[in-house]
């Protein structure tokens, strides 16, 4: 029930993508109970009302008012939610995504799951293990990277494919981030952001164009990764980083450097 969680359910869950949310799961009860209540009003016939698809409301229209559609909602995946729907939406923080994939596709759920894949290397393989097991069966898990579809990712990639000897002519390219505050005005109160087992700008922002590296050069492009990170609050705190110095060395030679 978080600003992602609000978006998928209020913009693109719905008749227009063939889908209906059938129960809103947040360990923050308050923001579960008032998401399945937006989503039972928009079912109902209300209509989205703000311009900023992370705050989206909707509203109380006479329609709504009437005909009450209500949406279940609990801190907790049970069996019970699990048994009324066919897929399950994840967009909690990256530490808490094995546990309820795992759960999911046991049940034989399809899963879509925000990005980053986990927070450590060891959760990561685990889930795709537990996808690769799942898909014998007939269930899938997804990952949502939405640069994958982003148009100026497509032309890049058609520019590479349609240029002579491709990226060989490429020698050096370059990603910067920069932001006036951290975490972003819209996460200001969501503590993982800032801090560093979850958030920080490389995993959230960054995974999308690290991403576009993979789909622009495909699978194993990457041969070296090197990197300097500075942390606020020193190697041994939680916060998350403040500055990020780095290359990616393709097997092409290209160098792709990251700050």
């Amino acid at each position: 029930a978080g600003s992602i969680g609000r978006e998928f359910a209020l913009h693109h869950f719905g008749p227009h993508t063939s889908t209906c949310v059938s129960a809103i799961v947040d360990t923050n009860l308050t923001a579960a109970s008032l998401l399945a209540r937006d989503v039972g009003a928009l079912q109902a016939g209300a209509e989205v009302t703000s311009t900023s698809r992370y705050r989206s409301t909707v509203s109380n229209s006479a329609d709504a008012e009437r005909i009450t559609i209500r949406i279940p909602h609990d801190a907790l995946l049970t069996d019970a939610i699990l048994a009324d729907c066919d897929m399950v939406y994840i967009g909690t923080t990256p530490s808490s995504h094995r546990e309820l994939v795992e759960r999911a596709l046991t049940a034989k759920r399809h899963v879509l799951l925000e990005k980053p894949l986990a927070s450590t290397p060891s959760d990561a393989d685990a889930i795709v293990t537990a996808a690769e097991t799942a898909r014998k069966v007939g269930v899938h898990l997804g990952l949502n990277i939405g640069m994958r579809w982003n148009p100026a990712t497509q032309l890049l990639r058609k520019l590479l494919t349609d240029t002579t000897s491709s990226d060989d002519n490429i020698v050096h390219a370059s990603l910067t981030l920069r932001f006036r505050r951290w975490p972003r005005d819209w996460q200001q109160g969501a503590a993982w952001c800032a801090n560093r087992v979850d958030g920080g700008p490389l995993r959230e922002c960054g995974t999308h164009y690290l991403a576009a590296v993979r789909e622009v050069f495909g699978p194993g492009a990457v041969a070296r990764v090197r990197a300097t990170v500075v942390y606020p609050d020193g190697a041994a705190g939680e916060l998350a980083e403040s500055r990020v110095d780095g290359e990616l060395e393709l097997r092409s030679g290209l160098i792709v450097r990251v700050t």
